[in-house]
């Protein structure tokens, strides 16, 4: 039977800049914003908006003074953040924006903690993964891959889910985290695609791998196995059936996968609207109105059922989603 969902709208509000990223706090209290402004061709500035997550209120606004942002990460622990770009990796008080530490090495372009807080696992613009262990301040090199990563979430304590793209495709694959500290590949595991985009994340309560690039593909964790993909209506493909390519800029356009607790059902924006896809029933449970232009993030309270999007639009919206069945 397929899932019954109730969307409303909480509150939405406009925001200076251009988003690279939003996440809830741990508790839910705060929502957390990052945009990046350029003024008469300058480097592009980050800045990080505090908001309270039931009415939007902005309780702080802080530079990261950091050029080029490539986004930010939260301690899943709560109380701090990671802010990673071109200057390197900075952590920082969640709420006021005070460094806590930062890495000498520049240049990484993603990054995510460890389940237990104490650890950042980063790629670098030179294409390597790195340990910063955050009490410490040390920073361990582990294995070279020769893509750039566009996403790194956790799938277990020390092992942790990457996405790379190239000009010649894209793939996602696993690596852990020896006693070291250092990050190891996982070999014989992973899916390569031949797009040149890629956006992931796992899900702790179903071990399923949520990949988007011009569809949306979900996969069986640790098996790698095929569950089901959707095309860019949120309608169910059968094997065998022929996907229409979208243009380059519709591949772009697609959101962070989020899957909502566990519900079994993933949220994403494509520029066909938000969907909600059940992934048991193999079914698109409803499409909402989205963010109207580029880039978008969405974020999920699992606690507090809130749904949260950014677009290039200047908006960002709160929705309360309830999922029964």
């Amino acid at each position: 039977m397929m899932k019954k969902l109730t969307y409303s709208l909480l509150t939405s509000t406009l925001f200076d800049g251009i988003p690279r990223g939003l996440v809830f706090s741990p508790d839910g209290e705060y929502l957390l914003v990052e945009s990046w402004t350029s003024i008469q061709n300058s480097p592009r500035v980050g800045t990080i908006h505090v908001f309270n997550t039931l009415t939007l209120d902005c309780l702080n606004i802080y530079s990261i003074n950091d050029q080029i942002p490539y986004g930010f990460t939260i301690n899943p622990v709560g109380g701090d953040i990671a802010t990673f770009s071109c200057e390197g990796l900075t952590v920082r008080d969640m709420i006021t924006g005070n460094i806590i530490s930062k890495t000498d090495r520049t240049d990484f372009e993603c990054a995510c903690y460890s389940p237990d807080g104490k650890k950042i696992v980063l790629s670098s613009g030179d294409e390597a993964l790195f340990t910063f262990i955050i009490e410490s301040g040390a920073l361990i090199k582990g294995t070279d891959h020769p893509q750039t990563a566009t996403t790194i979430c956790p799938v277990s304590e020390d092992t942790f889910l990457i996405a790379t793209v190239a000009q010649e495709g894209s793939m996602f694959w696993f690596a852990r985290m020896d006693e070291q500290g250092s990050m190891q590949r996982i070999k014989g595991k992973g899916k390569w695609f031949d797009e040149t985009v890629l956006t992931v994340s796992y899900d702790v309560n179903t071990n399923l791998i949520c990949a988007i690039n011009t569809i949306v593909h979900i996969f069986e964790y640790p098996i790698g196995g095929w569950q089901a993909d959707f095309d860019k209506d949120g309608d169910f493909l059968w094997p065998g059936d022929e996907v229409i390519p979208s243009s380059r800029g519709e591949e772009y356009d697609w959101s962070n996968p989020i899957f909502l607790g566990s519900s079994g059902v993933v949220a994403c924006e494509s520029p066909e609207g938000l969907f909600f896809l059940d992934l048991n029933a193999q079914q698109k449970i409803g499409i909402f109105e989205g963010h109207s232009v580029g880039q978008r993030y969405l974020a999920y309270h699992a606690g507090k059922k809130l749904l949260a999007s950014v677009g290039d639009d200047g908006v960002c919206i709160v929705r309360k989603v309830d999922i029964d069945g």
